[in-house]
């Protein structure tokens, strides 16, 4: 048996296309989302205070947003809910732009220099010239292929995308070159137009445009991964333009358009990765009606992100949401992120360093799992788990519950001793996921109280349908906890002691009626009746169902509610009540 490194991190938000990144079980996977702040979207064309022409980046501190206006040769500071403050001049065609505690570094593309501004727009220094040299940057030509790029800055340094030499400078704050790294060419390290950048505690990401996809570097420039972009290979002129990038504690954000082949028609996509290149969501507009024409930059600031359309003069808000009504800011769930996976030399033994996050909370419950699967982002399943459970060396003390957040936590896993060498050729097949629990349930449910009306009595139900998707996580959580009441046998789980002894409860992807009646006991909750469902349904019209189309909150587009906010379209899926 050949032994090789697993250098993948699976995360269950991966099981549905627009599953936002977390994992948690249930209430953390498929139902944390973006939804569209119509109110919130502000910007439109022109030179005028607050108008724009063509914006290419944006950047966020605690207090105000601060937009490249590209062609207006300025930046635009606005307060997070779009009121226009103030502008910085003295720029030609900006186009990358960062924040740090004092400061906003701005690549001036069209003087092929940064510039640096306090926040209140005082100029304070610059540096950089035209040429191939290091502190230079070859363009300078108003085109779309300005030098400098991309810019993004850390607590030390400021990370340059010189997008005509094809290579990363990296600064003092003070402006003194220190290092660069990359050359034209498609190997790993090398680049053909690099545009944007993004930095985190350990890693350099850069968006790497004309060869299709991210490279993750260490600080110094030492090559790490990289990930391809989902789009086609042929190159028309101007097939693609990955303008913005940005990052939080989990995710690499990434913004592009796309124009396959010589068609006109422009693709903008926003697409979502953990940090070891696993697609998490995608979201594609493929319509001039949509939420945004042609997104530039992007800036996460929890829980708000910021799209800059640049196409269409506009900055566009999106809220991280829960999937069900809930609080328009919930309390966020908890994540890991895995830091590093390595195999001892010549042994079974897979040292994984993870780091648990949670704003809310010092402490969660955290448990592991391994999965086998033949494809990259493949719906994980039931086949394909491996649960976690032979720790040595005292590392057992760092899973299950009262971890701490904001630590990174080692798990050193004996492969041998759970069973792997049984079910695959090599280790370097495995995929690990840790998945994290705060003190809420597995499921995400927002209960509703129907009123009396009528002959309708009272009644509690959940608002949004539960789907397939939806248990799949649970039995992933109670299978890694090493639950007494399940049992794992070749992708069946079966009950274990009590009414759903031998019984079985899920298999694949998918959960029996017996599965959703012992999930649902274990929570307190029965399905509700058809009786129930048809109360709720009608609500405070007893006899007529009134649809209305949700105007910010989820479900899913195309769903209808009523008017207390019960979704009453579409019907496929399961309700609950709470047993007394």
């Amino acid at each position: 048996m050949k032994h090789r490194n697993p250098n993948r991190a699976l995360l269950f938000s991966t099981m549905l296309a627009m599953a936002m990144p977390g994992i948690a079980p249930g209430q953390a996977g498929p139902q944390d989302r973006w939804v569209i702040e119509p109110d919130l979207k502000f910007g439109s064309a022109g030179s005028g205070s607050g108008q724009l022409s063509m914006p290419r980046s944006i950047a966020i501190d605690s207090n105000f947003l601060y937009v490249a206006d590209h062609y207006n040769d300025r930046i635009q500071v606005f307060v997070k809910n779009g009121l226009y403050t103030n502008s910085f001049f003295g720029l030609s065609r900006p186009s990358g732009i960062a924040v740090d505690g004092t400061h906003v570094y701005v690549s001036d593309s069209g003087n092929s220099r940064v510039r640096v501004f306090s926040k209140n727009g005082t100029f304070v220094r610059m540096w950089g010239s035209q040429g191939s040299g290091p502190g230079q940057f070859k363009g300078g030509g108003l085109t779309a292929f300005e030098s400098p790029s991309g810019i993004a800055v850390d607590a030390d340094s400021v990370y340059v995308v010189d997008l005509g030499n094809n290579r990363i400078q990296v600064f003092s704050k003070d402006g003194i070159f220190v290092r660069q790294w990359g050359s034209f060419g498609t190997v790993a390290g090398q680049f053909n137009a690099p545009e944007s950048v993004a930095v985190d505690q350990q890693y350099v990401y850069v968006a790497d445009a004309l060869n299709y996809r991210v490279q993750v570097f260490k600080k110094d420039g030492t090559y790490v991964r990289a990930w391809q972009l989902p789009v086609a290979t042929a190159w028309n002129g101007n097939a693609i333009f990955v303008e913005g990038m940005s990052l939080d504690a989990h995710c690499v954000y990434v913004c592009f358009g796309f124009n396959p082949g010589t068609s006109s028609a422009w693709t903008p996509h926003i697409i979502a990765y953990d940090k070891f290149g696993t697609m998490l969501w995608k979201w594609t507009n493929s319509s001039s009606t949509g939420p945004f024409t042609y997104p530039s930059g992007i800036a996460i600031d929890n829980p708000f992100m910021y799209v800059v359309d640049y196409g269409g003069n506009f900055v566009q808000p999106f809220r991280r949401v829960f999937r069900t009504l809930g609080p328009l800011e919930p309390d966020p769930i908890p994540l890991t992120d895995i830091v590093s996976v390595s195999q001892r030399s010549g042994t079974a033994v897979l040292d994984v360093d993870y780091l648990a996050a949670d704003e809310n909370d010092s402490n969660v419950t955290v448990y592991a799992a391994a999965f086998v699967t033949e494809t990259t982002n493949a719906v994980p399943s039931l086949n394909d788990i491996i649960p976690m459970r032979a720790f040595l060396e005292g590392t057992s003390s760092n899973i299950g519950p009262g971890i701490a957040t904001g630590a990174v936590h080692r798990l050193s896993w004996d492969m041998d001793a759970d069973g792997v060498t049984n079910r695959i050729a090599q280790y370097g097949d495995l995929k690990v996921a840790l998945m994290a629990r705060d003190q809420r349930d597995l499921l995400d449910l927002h209960f509703l109280s129907i009123p009396a009306l009528g002959t309708n009595a009272a009644l509690t139900i959940n608002r949004a349908p539960l789907h397939e998707a939806d248990f799949l996580p649970v039995w992933f959580w109670w299978l890694a906890a090493g639950d007494s009441n399940v049992a794992l046998n070749a992708g069946q789980v079966l009950g274990v002691g009590g009414d759903f002894d031998g019984q079985l409860l899920a298999q694949g992807t998918n959960t029996t009626a017996a599965g959703r009646a012992f999930l649902f006991s274990r929570m307190n909750l029965r399905e509700a009746t058809a009786d129930e469902l048809r109360r709720a349904r009608e609500g405070t019209t007893p006899g007529t169902v009134l649809q209305w189309t949700p105007r910010r909150e989820p479900p899913a587009p195309g769903s209808k509610v009523n008017a207390i906010n019960f979704v009453t379209s579409p019907t496929n899926g399961w309700w609950v009540v709470p047993l007394p």
